[in-house]
């Protein structure tokens, strides 16, 4: 009574000043702009109106982000709650026979950005027109996903959400329609000012914001904090989806604490464990890995992954007896997989046992050759063998599977053993000159490849790299007789013929030849067909 009483002859709080952090909770009216709150903005790329009782942000542009601020207060701890509609009303008056269904549901999204300290820093949610939705950090300009695109399969074919999102300390919890979404930490931002935000794709779009209400008292924040984040349960294939794109990401810290609290709940499945001993794999903790992977074929025993992982870990652990002994009594296995060819020819090496290291690394070779790995353990261990003919071979295999895979420093250590073998000169200058070309060292490459090549000397990826330092250069007459050498020494490899063909082209000489060679090696081939269309015009 005597509260009461005193509110009578109390007067008012000042409102809030500007830039300051209130402590609210706040209802904008959506009978004007002016009573919104929001920031009138009306220029070539997006628009803001109120219309029909509701905010509206209209992206007049395609590929556009764009936002609407919400006056000028600044909110730490802030708890957001939108309803955004994503209806298009010139669609919605279209008969069926009119209507498109690309422009019935064009891919948009729409949300809110929070802790906004300036216009290069600041956090947004996001929900998308197919009910994904998704967290980033924009902090001094540079952008970093919290959480990918994550699937609200309860939310499909609707086009109304409310999103509800909570800012409290470095946590962020995000919801839709009522349901948790995603959760995620970053502290980089403590507050800022927070506004409606839209994204269009392949079109311009229109977001409406239908009802919108921002709440910073504190022990209200908190409530909704705990129930959000405590209270309400979350579905277990939610932070399934959730735990998958952290994985994706790199965060495998934040994906464990979402597996983990999958197994809380006793919903873990044989996936579950598997992602949880791929998360411990990548933070270096072998016998953790090695406890999931056990609990994955408790789940599951037939699970392949989880099967070879299992090699896998007993070598990251160091057991190789016990790895030897496993991998040899499943030798159909390891026929049919290279990885596990190469897991039992370490099993070996560490044991001693060069030949038949050299055997298993040369069975994961000759298996999967695109893995210049494979080939270089090979090479190690014939050497231990006793078989330095075969480990040059090998070595040589390695350096030019380094080299397509632009793994320089590996090519040239590989180039290096080479020399001290007493390998054929010739091919490692080559090979070392289109290292250094494809490391960006143009310069260092071309005396090298240009005495080969006038000794004749010169193989075909020699001919075609010197070429392109050529072309580089502006000498087209000189740049095509190596294009045309490396083309006549491997006439089956499409990349010479095109690049041959586009030089003819471009220097106005005959080039039809070598296009329709180039064509008929690799018909599907975008640039040989896109010359062939450029050939086409200027005829």
């Amino acid at each position: 009574m005597f509260r009461f009483l005193r509110t009578l002859f109390t007067k008012p709080a000042p409102p809030p000043a500007p830039g300051s952090s209130p402590e609210h909770r706040y209802c904008p009216d959506f009978s004007s702009l002016e009573a919104s709150g929001f920031e009138a903005v009306d220029e070539s790329r997006y628009h803001t109106r109120v219309e029909d009782g509701a905010f509206v942000l209209e992206l007049k542009k395609p590929s556009l982000f764009a936002w609407a601020d919400d006056g000028t207060f600044r909110y730490a701890d802030v708890s957001i709650e939108a309803e955004i509609d994503f209806s298009d009303d010139d669609q919605e008056q279209a008969s069926p026979q009119q209507a498109s269904p690309l422009r019935a549901s064009p891919l948009r999204a729409a949300g809110l950005l929070l802790r906004k300290a300036a216009e290069s820093s600041f956090v947004y949610a996001l929900i998308s027109s197919e009910a994904d939705v998704r967290l980033d950090m924009v902090f001094n300009g540079e952008p970093r996903t919290l959480i990918p695109w994550t699937a609200c399969p309860w939310a499909r074919g609707a086009s109304r959400f409310v999103l509800s999102v909570v800012a409290r300390g470095s946590h962020f919890v995000v919801m839709v329609n009522g349901r948790f979404a995603l959760e995620a930490e970053d502290d980089s931002l403590a507050s800022g000012g927070i506004a409606f935000a839209a994204q269009s794709y392949s079109e311009p779009a229109v977001f409406r914001l239908v009802s919108y209400r921002v709440e910073s008292r504190p022990v209200e924040v908190e409530a909704d904090y705990l129930r959000y984040a405590r209270i309400i349960e979350a579905d277990a294939d939610q932070r399934r989806r959730l735990a998958e794109g952290l994985f994706s990401l790199g965060y495998f810290v934040a994906a464990l604490v979402q597996l983990q609290k999958i197994a809380d709940r006793g919903a873990e499945t044989a996936n579950d464990a598997f992602l949880k001993a791929e998360c411990l794999l990548r933070l270096d903790m072998p016998g953790e890995a090695a406890q999931a992977i056990e609990e994955c074929l408790a789940l599951d025993p037939t699970k392949e992954e989880a099967i070879e992982e299992r090699y896998n870990v007993m070598y990251l652990c160091g057991e190789y007896s016990r790895l030897k002994e496993a991998l040899e009594s499943d030798a159909a296995r390891v026929a049919g997989s290279p990885r596990l060819a190469n897991l039992l020819g370490h099993a070996y090496y560490n044991g001693g046992s060069w030949a038949k290291a050299a055997s298993s690394y040369g069975v994961a070779a000759r298996g999967e050759p695109t893995m210049p790995i494979y080939s270089r353990n090979y090479a190690r261990a014939l050497e231990k063998a006793g078989q330095p003919s075969d480990a040059s071979a090998a070595w040589l295999a390695a350096a030019r599977g380094f080299y397509e895979q632009g793994a320089w420093d590996d090519a040239l250590e590989c180039s290096a053993r080479l020399r001290e073998l007493g390998y054929d000169k010739v091919t490692l200058d080559s090979l070392e000159a289109m290292i250094d070309y494809g490391g960006g060292e143009p310069a260092k490459a071309e005396p090298v490849l240009a005495r080969l090549f006038r000794k004749g000397l010169a193989d075909a990826p020699a001919s075609y790299v010197y070429g392109l330092i050529l072309a580089r250069r502006g000498k087209r007459t000189e740049a095509i007789k190596a294009f045309r050498q490396a083309a006549s020494l491997e006439p089956e490899r499409p990349l010479y013929r095109y690049r041959l063909a586009e030089s003819l082209f471009m220097a106005g000489e005959p080039y039809q030849a070598e296009l329709d060679a180039a064509i008929e090696a690799a018909p599907d081939d975008g640039w040989t067909l896109n010359l062939a269309g450029q050939a086409a015009m200027r005829r």
